[in-house]
């Protein structure tokens, strides 16, 4: 009875290790996501909070309310756009009200997507446009733009 455990053991390992495997090689089901957020943004940034955050109060408009905030990001790292690193910006902070997420602090870490807006920066969605720091979530979007950039294989 042990050496046919052993063997029905051995039979699914044999199996399975293909198919895990086979998954290696696929992209990550947000990928597409990131994408999205790449391509709705001019630039993203990674940075951290320096000063100036201020709450400039809430837009009840025809689709869901906004917070709307102001501050100055010292940029650390630039993954898209025209932003060069160890620039400071200023960026208007747009959020969905209802997302639960207080205003951004001096000294927070944040991954940034933006759209210009004269001067100075905005965020480009109310839902994703503040991210918070991740080494691991800014790796993954680096891989993520490098991907959209290399040409397409097999054409």
């Amino acid at each position: 009875m042990q050496k046919l455990s052993v063997s029905v053991f051995t039979v699914f390992l044999l199996m399975a290790v293909p198919f895990v495997a086979a998954g290696q090689g696929k992209l990550d089901s947000d990928d597409d996501t990131l994408r999205h957020y790449l391509s709705k943004s001019d630039a993203v940034v990674v940075g951290q909070i320096t000063e100036g955050v201020q709450r400039i109060g809430v837009d009840f408009g025809p689709a869901n309310p906004v917070s709307v905030a102001e501050f100055q990001l010292k940029v650390s790292d630039s993954i898209k756009g025209r932003v060069a690193a160890k620039q400071t910006i200023k960026v208007t902070l747009t959020r969905a009200l209802d997302i639960g997420q207080s205003v951004p602090e001096p000294g927070q870490r944040v991954v940034l997507f933006l759209k210009a807006s004269g001067e100075s920066w905005a965020t480009a969605d109310k839902w994703f446009g503040l991210c918070p720091h991740s080494p691991t979530f800014v790796e993954h979007l680096k891989r993520v733009k490098s991907q959209i950039e290399a040409p397409a294989k097999g054409r």
